[in-house]
């Protein structure tokens, strides 16, 4: 069972039963922090290794893609970090946060049965809500890629009136999904142990080893959408991902266009 600390400070849980990627069996547990991010990028600095994980029972200042805000109440949701230390080149890395993505979205359902659709780069939904996001961050020595933190939030057991009202209506959660209150141990340990299988794929295939998996989950290929991008705004219709995770979209003059980063939105 997960166990947390009753204490502030970075206190390592030896006994819990979770595995961490790769083998990794450093495991912070908090009842409240600031954001699994920050505490993973100082154990990250502390030189604490790869698959290190740092959970959360609540956030106050989670943060998701673009500077917003992550809604992190206490017991409603998990707020998780993984410190990785890829042997690789930097411009690979926005296939971490796809493949994550797809074992996510595998981890909802094998671990209870919900059926989530990625949304690229970073969120996964049900019904057009938004069920789970991930945030991932490097820090960087030049071009020397020294860690990469990988943090997901995952919408609980949260009811409706959880939310925020500026969000309400685009939120959900586990619970409201199947009805039921869902069993944290079970998503985190299916999710962690589809990572770690994952992450050995990507370091030797790149993105190619789950881009046919995230095509079957993603809710978006064959649609049309809009990316705002580097201040300029592209239409057109999704046709996959690259070897890197770029978004690939045609656009109105038959143009393939790859997308790094940008704010994406479904048309009609």
């Amino acid at each position: 069972m997960l166990c947390a600390s009753d204490e502030q400070n970075l206190e390592e849980m030896d006994t819990s039963p979770i595995k961490s990627c790769r083998g990794g069996r450093h495991l912070f547990h908090f009842r409240e922090t600031d954001s699994t991010s920050n505490r993973a990028h100082e154990l990250a600095r502390k030189g604490y290794p790869e698959g290190t994980v740092v959970l959360a029972d609540s956030q106050t200042m989670g943060r998701g893609q673009l500077g917003r805000s992550w809604h992190s109440p206490q017991g409603k949701g998990i707020y998780l970090s993984l410190i990785l230390r890829p042997d690789t080149n930097p411009a690979r890395m926005p296939g971490i946060t796809l493949m994550t993505a797809v074992c996510l979205a595998e981890a909802f359902t094998d671990a209870c049965g919900v059926i989530a659709s990625i949304k690229w780069p970073n969120d996964l939904l049900v019904r057009g809500r938004k069920l789970s996001g991930i945030l991932t961050e490097m820090a960087l020595t030049g071009d020397i890629l020294d860690y990469v933190i990988v943090g997901v939030g995952i919408n609980l057991s949260h009811g409706e009136d959880d939310f925020p009202e500026e969000i309400r209506s685009r939120s959900t959660s586990i619970m409201m999904e199947t009805g039921t209150l869902p069993d944290r141990e079970s998503i985190v340990g299916s999710f962690l142990g589809r990572f770690e299988r994952a992450y050995r794929e990507f370091l030797e295939k790149g993105s190619d080893s789950f881009a046919e998996r995230w095509k079957s989950l993603s809710g978006m290929v064959g649609k049309t959408v809009t990316v705002e991008s580097a201040g300029a705004v592209i239409e057109g219709t999704v046709s996959g991902i690259d070897e890197i995770g770029a978004l690939l979209v045609r656009d109105r003059d038959g143009r393939d266009r790859r997308i790094l980063s940008g704010q994406v939105s479904l048309v009609g």
